[in-house]
């Protein structure tokens, strides 16, 4: 009976008298919501408790409530809404995504998540990335499991991810200003505040969404970002950054790769390290075009280097570290870009996020 219950809420608790309203997707879109009038203590009591002993493996983070459904909670009240509304698939939900302000992405890159044969959306749990967390109907708020859902085919999942820019440069060199913009304020933002690295990077201008920067000095190099914190009318916020590069390409834009000579096999993805004198490729991928790379190391033999490759071997001891250096053709600038530490066969990794 319980079960029943349960079922009977999710569905059509919304059938009771209710008032229309409007709320806006962070880029602006017009949304037609709900209010709903709340339930009596008793009931929320009673719907809570009977819920918990039906699905006892849902952590109950809020009580159940009449005034907001789960398509409210993931995509108004999670970022920031402070009202209580229902939120029905049909007919405005789409323009969460329809509109630009979030776009579909892939599980590990999730925020939102909209169970299209379900009628249901959830958001990725802020304390646990293995769970969800979603409002079931008029029942509570609950972290769970991403099949544990009163749902049908709860693998029908799509994913998506806040859409929101920092649009500009993405390498800054000699005494260059650049001016960054973020593309839009959401609607339920109060307020919005630009950060960069103070160490490699000096203020010329703030100017509504944007900020203008320039490096510290004509021969600055390094890595750098630009953020931006965007605070909602609840309190909470949310931060943006933009990796830039200072003097060259920023070491995140690259990916260096290395492969043993013989049989082309690669280091990082095949789990083994370096061997003793063993001859190896290492090739960097997404450099700009206007840059040449420099190689160094002081325990691997380097035997060539040519565009974005290099040759070596290893010494006795099998390992080493591999330096490279973007140089800008025009310039003549050179910039630290990464190093990468290859340990030998019994160490089994390419350590590639180590970076100067």
């Amino acid at each position: 009976m319980k079960k029943i219950l349960i079922f009977f809420i999710l569905a059509f608790a919304v059938k009771a008298s209710y008032l229309y309203s409007q709320i806006y997707t962070p880029k602006g879109h017009y949304v037609t919501v709900l209010t709903n009038s709340e339930y009596s203590p008793g009931t929320i009591t009673n719907l809570t408790n009977d819920f918990q002993s039906t699905y006892p493996n849902a952590e109950i983070l809020q009580p159940a409530s009449h005034r907001y459904n789960c398509h409210s909670y993931a995509w108004y009240r999670s970022e920031g809404g402070t009202g209580y509304y229902w939120l029905n698939q049909n007919p405005d939900l789409h323009w969460y995504w329809d509109d630009g302000s979030y776009i579909e992405t892939t599980q590990s890159y999730a925020e939102k998540v909209f169970y299209y044969d379900g009628d249901h959306s959830a958001i990725i749990s802020p304390t646990n990335s293995s769970k969800y967390e979603s409002k079931w109907g008029s029942l509570p708020l609950v972290r769970h499991d991403p099949n544990y859902v009163p749902y049908s085919q709860p693998s029908h999942r799509k994913y998506y991810l806040w859409n929101m820019k920092i649009n500009g440069s993405s390498i800054i060199y000699g005494s260059s200003n650049k001016s960054y913009t973020i593309d839009h304020i959401p609607a339920n933002a109060s307020s919005f505040t630009f950060s960069y690295n103070t160490q490699l990077l000096t203020l010329v201008s703030t100017s509504g969404r944007t900020v203008t920067v320039k490096p510290k000095t004509s021969t600055t190099v390094g890595d750098a970002y630009i953020a931006v914190q965007i605070n909602f009318n609840s309190g909470s916020s949310k931060t943006i950054n933009k990796n830039v590069g200072i003097g060259g390409p920023h070491y995140s834009d690259v990916t260096l790769t290395v492969t043993r000579a013989s049989d082309g096999l690669e280091v990082y993805q095949s789990g083994y390290g370096t061997e003793p004198n063993t001859y190896y490729y290492g090739q960097i991928a997404g450099l700009p075009s206007g840059y040449s790379l420099t190689w160094s190391s002081n325990e691997l033999q380097i035997i060539y280097s040519s565009g974005n490759q290099v040759y070596f071997k290893t010494t006795s001891l099998g390992w080493g570290l591999l330096n490279v250096s973007s140089v800008n053709n025009s310039t003549g600038v050179t910039k630290p870009l990464l190093g990468a530490t290859l340990h030998g066969r019994r160490g089994s990794v390419v350590d590639g996020n180590t970076h100067n």
